[in-house]
């Protein structure tokens, strides 16, 4: 019978057995692949070496992923995780699909700039970017060439890639900015051949030649960086000089060389300041052919001038003030206001999104203007359009208004407000409402023609309609939340015009949240259903025809100014789309046509980065790192641009008088004449009234 073993000896036999497993894996390590020597400066024969073509290879991943490999080659830029290096010219190969740069991950102390390095260290992919991570050794192989920029060009020729040149030192020469959404939040800034359209700001939805548009939006774009990973830079790397007077802003024309980094689907050249240039489209006044009468349209960004505390000073509530959130910010948003006013040197301006609290002495409208024409000579101050009653234009928070210089047009009758649809939403309680617009007729003091003006502020895309909460159609989509009634609002606007007893020259202005080929401008203009593809409906649950969403097969016949003016011109940058449009409009009568000398959209706000706005200029960031953009001038002081019409009233062609032989019986003729322009001026006069300042 066998004896049982003492648990002390099993417990030995099981640590003896224990350890011979960890000296046996000892064994095996030691019998592993030996570790990878560097080798020296130069060598292409040592174990692990790789050119950089080969480590990069010839699809979006490297061959190599996951492998230790030896490169050597220039650094030729640095970021503050790491550089990029290039193979030498006599390196590279002859495959113009595989790249010769590549980005090192490396947090030790950077080599320099245009010296050669030799590494070793880990192939890797990091979020589609071909990388060298864990170095682990590093040696410097002395001074070495700079390295030629590869040229790209935009758009790409047929076959060419921007992953060819991943990591190389690449340069573009008088690109556009499109992009500068998220210039100072990560320091990126978009370039493109040219801006990139909004489609229905060209063309009707769905057609052939929208879909086009579409199509050439989504070309090729490469970014420029900053050499950081920091949000909210302290400085633009590649821009130390930007400010206020001194932005980059969409339109400009960049020229920048660099390295080619990529992240988040984003090529992105890592330009020094020495490797940027940038040409301004800034223009510090409007270019205009001048006129009898200058007409524009602003949209002035929730202009709240506060309200009294009490003891002397203002005090904003933001709960209900849309505007400025203190007075810092208020007389920053007001000086640059009244900047761009003078500026444009407009003699009737339709205005929207100002506070919406009367006419009298402590009213926004009061407030802007006096500070309008405390930076006018007299005879070019300003008044502005108040209603009947001094009732106000509507019930929500900001409403549209009209200013105009009274020593060139005089008010010819009294104000109208138009009252606009509202919409029963899906939860059959709530409204979604429109503001009303105002329309004003006006006498021209010099040659007494009469004109009419009509200021308005349809829904906003951001809003939510009935429609948008039940099946839409593509076309509706397309074109933003709340068309159909955008729809409604034209078909209200335009039944309202031709009621009301109007001269012959009227003109529609105002911000209709809609782009030049979307379904309120055709219907304001004039539409063919055959030709657009669909035919155009109001929305439904208004006070409209009952309710029921109808065709609008009726157009106005009004004609878009910028389209024989401006074509090219627009008034809004979108940051959702990074695409440029116009949904600030001026359209004019046939009539009206006719007078119309010149017309063009100022740049001054859309195209500027948002941190330079009032609000943002003084906010956490800008502030903290020393940016705050509270410089005065007419940049920025809304996020929509003016557009400004100039006019010409034709002279009456002089009827001939019939010849008379007899030079002798003109005695009287000089009393007669005086007397005809002395009852022609009385009659001016009868036409003026009193207008209220």
């Amino acid at each position: 019978m066998l004896k049982a073993i003492p648990t002390y000896l099993v417990l030995a036999i099981l640590l003896l057995i224990y350890a011979e497993e960890i000296i046996a894996e000892q064994h095996l390590n030691e019998f592993a692949e030996e570790p990878i020597a560097i080798g020296a400066c130069h060598a292409t024969d040592s174990e692990g070496f790789q050119y950089i073509s080969a480590v990069q290879g010839t699809g979006t991943k490297s061959p190599l992923n996951g492998s230790p490999v030896i490169i050597e080659g220039v650094v030729t830029g640095l970021r503050n995780n790491g550089f990029f290096m290039q193979e030498e010219t006599t390196d590279e190969d002859e495959d113009s699909r595989t790249s010769e740069g590549i980005f090192v991950y490396y947090s030790d102390n950077l080599p320099t700039i245009n010296t050669s390095v030799r590494l070793l260290g880990t192939v890797d992919e990091y979020h589609d970017l071909t990388q060298v991570k864990d170095v682990t050794k590093v040696l410097e192989c002395g001074e070495a060439t700079a390295t030629t920029p590869a040229t790209v060009n935009l758009p790409l020729d047929e076959g060419d890639d921007l992953e060819f040149y991943e990591g190389m030192v690449v340069s573009v020469s008088k690109l556009t900015v499109f992009d500068t959404k998220t210039l100072w939040q990560y320091g990126e800034l978009g370039l493109s051949e040219g801006l990139k359209r909004q489609p229905t700001d060209l063309y009707a939805p769905l057609t052939t030649e929208y879909k086009k548009v579409v199509l050439d939006n989504a070309a090729t774009t490469i970014y420029v960086e900053d050499n950081t990973s920091n949000s909210y830079p302290k400085s633009l790397s590649f821009y130390n000089n930007f400010s206020y007077t001194d932005a980059i802003g969409v339109g400009d024309t960049v020229s920048a060389s660099g390295p080619l980094n990529y992240y988040s689907g984003k090529y992105r050249i890592n330009a020094t300041e020495q490797g940027f240039t940038v040409q301004s489209a800034r223009e510090a006044a409007p270019s205009i052919d001048e006129g009898d009468v200058k007409i524009a349209t602003f949209n002035v960004l929730n202009y709240f001038n506060g309200d009294d505390d009490g003891h002397g000073g203002i005090t904003f509530d933001y709960d209900t003030n849309r505007g400025a959130e203190n007075k810092t910010e208020f007389v920053l948003q007001q000086a640059r206001i009244v900047a761009a006013i003078t500026s444009m040197d407009a003699d009737v301006i339709g205005l929207m999104e100002i506070e919406n609290d009367g006419f009298d002495d402590t009213s926004a409208i009061h407030s802007l203007v006096d500070a309008i024409n405390a930076e006018q000579i007299d005879t070019d101050a300003y008044s502005f359009v108040a209603t009947q009653d001094e009732s106000l234009i509507g019930s929500d928070a900001i409403a549209v208004g009209l200013i105009y210089r009274a020593s060139v047009v005089t008010p010819s009758s009294d104000a109208i407000k138009i009252d606009m649809p509202s919409q029963l939403l899906s939860d059959d309680t709530s409204y979604a409402q429109m503001r009303v617009s105002l329309l004003q007729s006006f006498t021209h003091d010099e040659s007494n023609e009469s004109f009419a003006v009509v200021v308005n502020h349809f829904k906003s895309k951001g809003s939510g309609c009935y429609e948008d909460s039940v099946e839409t159609t593509d076309t509706d989509s397309i074109q933003g939340s709340c068309n159909a009634l955008r729809v409604s609002a034209a078909v209200t606007l335009g039944d309202a015009l031709e009621a009301a007893d109007l001269t012959d020259r009227v003109m529609i202005l105002g911000d209709l949240n809609a782009y030049s080929a979307e379904d309120p401008l055709a219907v304001l203009t004039d539409y063919d259903p055959a030709e657009r593809g669909y035919t155009i409906t109001t929305a439904a649950r208004t006070e409209l025809d009952e309710g029921a969403s109808v065709d609008v097969t009726t157009t106005y016949g009004y004609e878009n100014v910028a389209e024989t003016f401006d074509p090219e011109g627009f008034s809004y940058w979108y940051y959702g789309s990074m695409q440029v449009g116009s949904l600030d409009h001026v359209l004019a009568s046939s009539a009206f046509m006719d007078d119309i000398v010149d017309a063009t959209h100022w740049n001054i706000n859309s195209v500027e980065v948002y941190q330079l706005q009032y609000d943002q200029a003084l906010s956490y960031f800008s502030v903290k790192d020393g940016y705050a953009f509270t410089d005065l001038g007419s940049y920025r002081s809304s996020d929509h641009d003016p557009f400004i019409v100039s006019v010409r009233f034709a002279a009456d062609e002089p009827e001939e008088e019939p010849e008379d032989d007899d030079t002798s019986s003109n005695n009287g003729s000089g009393g007669s004449t005086g007397l005809g322009f002395l009852l022609l001026g009385l009659g001016a006069l009868l036409f003026r009234r009193k207008v209220t300042h």
